[in-house]
Order: C-alpha cells, then sequence, then structure tokens
C-alpha cells in the first residue's frame, strides 16, 4: 500500500507535454522557538533557497516567518503568522508576498522513541502582480505530516511531506506543489541541535503543467529558549 501511494502522488504532477526544470542548491535554516507563558510560545523561522546550477537564479528564495502559537493540550496546538517571502532575491523581477496563515497541529507519541506530526494550515496570499502594480489574495490548503525518531540522546532522525492545494483561482491544478525532507540531527547543547539532511520541493509553474524541481541540502540550526522560567 506504501508504494501504491508514493506512485500515486507522482503520477499527480505527470503531464504528457510537461517540461521539467531542475535547480541544485543549498537550503540554510534557522529556527529558534521560545516559550512565553506556560500555554503561549513563539517561533522565528528563517530559511533561504540558493540555487548552484547555472540554470539556477542563484539566491532563489528569502523567506521569514513571525510565529505566534498556543498549547491547547500536551499533544494539540494552534498558531497563527505573518509570513514575509521573497522569490529571486537579486534579480531585477524579484517577487515580493506578504502571508498569513492559521494552523492546528497534532502530535502523537508512537512509541518513547518515535513522535508522529501532523499539521494543517491554511494560508492567506498577497503576491506582487509586477503588470498590475498590485498585491491580490489568493489562498490555499496545506498537509503536512512528519515524524522524529531519537536514536539516543544525542542524535535523531527527523522528516516530512508536505502537500499544497490551491484552493482559490485562477489555478492551473489543485494539487501543485510538495515539500520533503529527511535529515540527520544532533543535539549541540541542551537548548540547540542541528540537521543536516536532502530536501526535494516540487511545483507545477504553469498551465502547461511544467514542473519546478529543487533539490537542496538542507542544513538547519534549531534553538529553544524558556522566557517563562526565566522570568
Amino acid at each position: 500500500m506504501r508504494v501504491v501511494f508514493i506512485v500515486a502522488l507522482l503520477l499527480c504532477f505527470r503531464s504528457v507535454n510537461a517540461q521539467n526544470q531542475n535547480n541544485f542548491g543549498v537550503f540554510p535554516v534557522y529556527s529558534q522557538t521560545g516559550k512565553l507563558t506556560e500555554k503561549i510560545y513563539y517561533n522565528l523561522f528563517l530559511f533561504s533557497a540558493i540555487d548552484l546550477n547555472k540554470s539556477g537564479q542563484d539566491w532563489f528564495l528569502w523567506y521569514n516567518e513571525n510565529t505566534l502559537g498556543y498549547k491547547i493540550s500536551e499533544r494539540i496546538s494552534v498558531a497563527g503568522s505573518y509570513t514575509y517571502q521573497r522569490s529571486n532575491v537579486l534579480q531585477t523581477y524579484a517577487t515580493n508576498e506578504h502571508r498569513l496563515w492559521q494552523q492546528i497541529q497534532f502530535e502523537l507519541p508512537l512509541n518513547k522513541k518515535l513522535i508522529l506530526n501532523q499539521r494543517v494550515r491554511f494560508d492567506e496570499r498577497f503576491i506582487q502582480d509586477h503588470v498590475a502594480n498590485m498585491y491580490p489574495l489568493s489562498h490555499r490548503l496545506r498537509y503536512l505530516i512528519g515524524a522524529k525518531y531519537t536514536i539516543n540522546e544525542k542524535y535523531f532522525v527527523s522528516t516530512y511531506n508536505e502537500l499544497f492545494f490551491k484552493t482559490s483561482t485562477p489555478r492551473s491544478t489543485v494539487y501543485g506543489e510538495n515539500w520533503a525532507f529527511i535529515g540527520l540531527g544532533v543535539k549541540t547543547s541542551e537548548n540547540t541541535s542541528l540537521e543536516i539532511g536532502p530536501t526535494y520541493i516540487t511545483w507545477v509553474t504553469n498551465d502547461a503543467l511544467d514542473r519546478l524541481n529543487l533539490w537542496y541540502l538542507q542544513v538547519q540550526f534549531n534553538t529553544t529558549i524558556n522566557l517563562f522560567k526565566i522570568q
């Protein structure tokens, strides 16, 4: 069944006339999570997508996500965010996006070492239209499933797959984007960790269902701060 599901997923992106573009590069990430009260937390999430092959546009993405969340219970939390994204960062045709989103997240410990994570997020996107000089509203629904496996006190493995569904029109396809990652993590201190592994991003870029495939080496540094405890 797993093989059937994966094959079906890949077929969603296939088209007889579709053309694929493949870019390779690095994907540095910084994530800081802070506990403000017993229930309220924040997260600052930054990343860049930097293409290294000649067909790429060098600095492809800059992303700044500012999140405020509330833990309903030990396993369930809700959050909202303002996010800024810039595409083709250094080019004259760079595109800015302002985004608001809301999400609900579930964590389910399957055993002492394995935690399953599921997230449903709804994006309201204001993407720059250079021709009209406007930021029209579009929206989409995202579903993420991931897991974290603790090897020992120092090492762990983390992975996720996120599916993107366009809920506004016009659109070339409903399911047009997917992000996936798997990495080896190491705790560098009590409050910091480092994750390294491959990231694969693919999305449909036009009505002809042409796809952009991005293959990156992700290096992610995580920090946690318990401001509630400090106070």
